[in-house]
């Protein structure tokens, strides 16, 4: 096994010899890069290389370690994420000698680690000039490519931004100015507060930090990225739940076919919340069917399966989880959002909840998948369970009725609405006036650049589309 992998190595350390190009070498070594065991190859080359070679974490190793300047790079495609370990990193970012290496380590491998915050914030406290510029670029490169964590976390960069803002080095001070510039892209609310952050430290007495707050503010205020960031924030609105018998003649047209109601229902709202996932599993070819029955922009949030949340109690969950999102993977990309609801009796367990988030965030098809709690039990409403939600950007479902405790605290960039009814369990029809109140709670998310999903379980005597459809209006 270890002879195949010397092999393989030095096959590949051939095959980058001679793809090496001294006239390159030459141009890089004018923009900072050490030439020194570099051969002057570009980015795509090294990425169709790595492509060739697979994803393969020890042969990333011995990459690293042959000490040529391109190989470094190779090993941060070829690496595997979840295999990496904090060891790696700090032994890595403490041979980094150019700016490239540094970069490009950050974007491809680093950034996609689930230690990515946690260094970021350790590294960029180091005095060595590639060291802390890593910590700083790990920061824009998150801001960049992660998609899911919630604004807290980036607001923590801020205070180390300001701080590293008077180090003069030419490599610390433009990867601060990037970290700055790529969070403030990231949504409206950071784009606002970004550029609050860059007036301060335009105030400070630093040639250097002058110099990143001009370049930031130039670029976060430019109309181009002001619209761009403006559209993120979204509002999705919808009904738990669409087959409903009761419904024919009230919502759905009387004569028309149960089997065309899915469709009908996808021309009104946005988004649905299926309920029939919470009590059974359906097959990976019904989640295709109804995948294919909506037009290609519609949502969907699903309920995650009872077997997990009620009689597991999370509690060795893993292999069902992995069969849940096997089956709702039919979905494709139309899949947004997972509620977990638990039991009213399901009392506050610290340790199965921060377990089962990781079985979440380990899981390649949940990844990129919105997740949402709604408690039943007040013990629930603790900060130890919010900062695990946070730190994993799962949302705290915020479900309005008069029977569960409620808590309107946000812990994801995402809000999860649930209406059950405001005076009768599932029965109620809500007022203009109540729903005025909670369109004003979500434009103010909104301003915030949270998206909003909102669902309406209120199904009796159709008051759930008739809610939904209102509550749509009072928005717009």
């Amino acid at each position: 096994m270890k002879e195949d992998l010397d092999m393989q190595q030095g096959e590949i350390l051939k095959k980058l010899k001679s793809l090496s190009n001294p006239q390159n070498v030459e141009g890089m070594a004018r923009f900072g890069i050490n030439p020194q065991n570099t051969l002057g190859i570009a980015i795509p080359a090294l990425r169709k290389l790595a492509k060739e070679a697979g994803r393969d974490h020890r042969l990333s190793q011995k990459l690293c370690d042959s000490g040529i300047h391109e190989a470094r790079i190779l090993a941060s495609l070829v690496d595997e994420p979840m295999l990496v370990t904090v060891v790696q990193m700090d032994k890595w970012i403490c041979d980094f000698d150019s700016r490239d290496v540094c970069d490009q380590v950050c974007m491809n491998l680093f950034d996609k680690t689930p230690f990515a915050f946690e260094k970021a914030i350790e590294w960029v406290r180091k005095e060595n000039e590639f060291e802390k510029r890593a910590g700083f670029a790990l920061m824009a490169c998150l801001a960049w490519h992660d998609k899911t964590s919630g604004d807290e976390k980036f607001l923590k960069f801020f205070p180390l931004i300001k701080q590293e803002t008077t180090d003069e080095r030419n490599f610390v001070k433009k990867a601060v100015n990037w970290a700055l510039r790529q969070i403030g892209k990231r949504n409206i609310y950071l784009n606002k507060e970004a550029i609050k952050l860059a007036r301060q430290i335009q105030n400070i007495n630093s040639k250097s930090a002058k110099w990143i707050a001009s370049g930031a503010m130039r670029e976060l205020t430019k109309e181009t990225v002001k619209s761009r960031v403006k559209d993120r924030p979204k509002v999705y609105v919808g009904t738990s739940g669409f087959n409903y018998s009761h419904w024919s003649g009230v919502f759905y047209p009387e004569n028309l076919p149960q089997s065309k109601w899915l469709n009908y229902y996808s021309t009104k709202f946005s988004t649905v919340e299926l309920n029939v996932t919470f009590y059974r599993l359906p097959q990976k070819a019904v989640f295709e069917k109804w995948r294919d029955e909506t037009p290609k922009d519609f949502l969907f949030a699903i309920k995650g399966s009872r077997f997990i949340t009620h009689v597991k109690k999370l509690k060795d969950a893993d292999t069902a989880t992995r069969l849940f999102f096997e089956n709702a993977s039919g979905l494709g990309d139309k899949l947004s959002v997972v509620l977990w609801q638990f039991g009213a009796n399901f009392k506050k367990n610290y340790e199965r909840l921060a377990n089962f988030a990781k079985i979440l965030a380990k899981n390649k098809l949940a990844v990129g998948v919105h997740q949402a709690f709604e408690f039943r039990h007040e013990s629930w409403f603790a900060n130890d369970v919010y900062e695990v939600l946070r730190h994993y950007n799962l949302s705290l479902c915020i479900a309005h009725s008069n029977v569960w405790p409620r808590v309107e605290i946000l812990t994801a960039s995402y809000v999860y609405l649930r209406f059950h009814g405001g005076k009768v369990l599932f029965t109620s029809n809500y007022s203009e006036k109540e729903l005025l109140v909670w369109a004003e709670k979500a434009r103010k998310w909104m301003r915030k650049g949270k998206d909003v999903y909102a669902y309406f379980n209120n199904d009796a005597m159709g008051y759930a589309p008739q809610n939904a459809r209102s509550f749509v209006m009072l928005l717009v």
